[in-house]
This record gives C-alpha cells, sequence and structure tokens, in this order.
C-alpha cells in the first residue's frame, strides 16, 4: 500500500494476529491483513474476467479502481482509509525495528520479490493467570462469544460470526467433504499438470 495520499508502494499489509481462549466455546482468532483485499482474492476475480468490488484498489495513479487490470498494477487500498495506513505502519515498524528486519521496501516488493532474511514478526503472549483466574477468564469469554451469537443478524445476513469462527466452519466442512475449485482454478492445475507430463485427473460435473 501507499502512505495515506500517496502512490509509492512502502507500506505493507502487515497482518495482525489475536487469539483469545474461551472455555466452552470456540477460541477467538481475529487473523486480519490491513488492506482491504488480498492480491490472491484479485487474481481470482482476473481469473473470472469480472471487476473488482468497490473500495479494494487504487489504479498506479492513486485513483479507486473497479478494473482488475488497473488493481493490480496500482494499489490495494487499506481498511479504513488513513486508519488503516496508521496502523499498518505501526506494525509493520513494531515487525522490524524491533528486530532490525527490513523496513517497507528494504523488505522487496511484489515486481522483484522478497529479500531474503529481512522478513521481521512481533509476538507478545498475555499471562491470564497474572490479571485474573483463567478458568473464570474463560467463562467470561464464553459469554462474550454467547452474546455476539445471540445477535440480531442484519438485513441480507443469516447470523452474526465470532472472528475465528467461520474460519473454523469451512476448515470442518472441507475436511468433510472435500475442498471445492473453481472451474478457472481447477483449468489451470490441469493446464500445469499436462504442460509438465504429470497426469491428472479432472473432477467430475457437479451433480
Amino acid at each position: 500500500m501507499a502512505p495515506w495520499g500517496g502512490t509509492d508502494k512502502i507500506v505493507g499489509l502487515n497482518p495482525i494476529g489475536i487469539g483469545i481462549p474461551a472455555g466452552e466455546e470456540a477460541p477467538f482468532v481475529l487473523d486480519i491483513a490491513l488492506g482491504a483485499t488480498a492480491h490472491g482474492k484479485m487474481r481470482i476475480y482476473q481469473q473470472k474476467g469480472q471487476p473488482i468490488p468497490e473500495g479494494w484498489a487504487f489504479d498506479r495513479l492513486g485513483r479507486p479502481t473497479t478494473d482488475i487490470d488497473a488493481a493490480l498494477e496500482g494499489l490495494i487500498q487499506p481498511i479504513g482509509q488513513h486508519k488503516g495506513i496508521g496502523l499498518a505502519v505501526a506494525v509493520g515498524v513494531l515487525s522490524t525495528l524491533l528486530s532490525g528486519a527490513g523496513y517497507g521496501t528494504e523488505s522487496g516488493n511484489m515486481v522483484d520479490g522478497p529479500v531474503a532474511g529481512a522478513d521481521g514478526q512481533v509476538f507478545a503472549a498475555i499471562d491470564i493467570a497474572a490479571f485474573e483466574e483463567p478458568a473464570r477468564f474463560r467463562a467470561r469469554m464464553d459469554g462474550v462469544i454467547r452474546q455476539y451469537h445471540a445477535a440480531r443478524p442484519a438485513p441480507g445476513f443469516a447470523r452474526t460470526w465470532v472472528p475465528g469462527h467461520l474460519e473454523l466452519d469451512i476448515a470442518r466442512r472441507y475436511a468433510r467433504d472435500g475442498i471445492p475449485l473453481n472451474e478457472e482454478t481447477v483449468a489451470g492445475l490441469v493446464g500445469c499438470a499436462r504442460r509438465l507430463g504429470v497426469a491428472a485427473v479432472e473432477p467430475l460435473p457437479a451433480a
């Protein structure tokens, strides 16, 4: 991403991960990057020849765009506009300057690739027992999650999701039923296998 109001790619997407244990409920797991989308998601739209949603990307001149080719040449928009950029810079500084890693373009770019050994991360663990009795904390976290689940859904939504629970539901479903792939992805995999001389079994059409 770029500094807010700029066009140079010097701000990383810099993801944040926060995990909070519960008791009987599945844990709260927040795992997000600070961009409005990811390059991988935009590539899927490119495969399908579809425009991307508004609010995902800028073109190379910093103008909002839904054109996928202009978006891939340009910039991913931050979440929350200038607030997302501020968070991304803060996470980038904490994860690189404290460890001596490369910040911004020092760690590479999307064109030339990453600089080996320049990546940095920051980890922090909170000892619940230093502040609260762990069993009581977990029980109260169960209450937070259940309150969240009990919230009335807005029009167009079937339910509310606690961060991490949708991903857990998908993981369980994929483990049980297999991972669904769109036609473009399957065609790409089969084509790659053929170019490499590897046998590829094309999936049966959906019933």
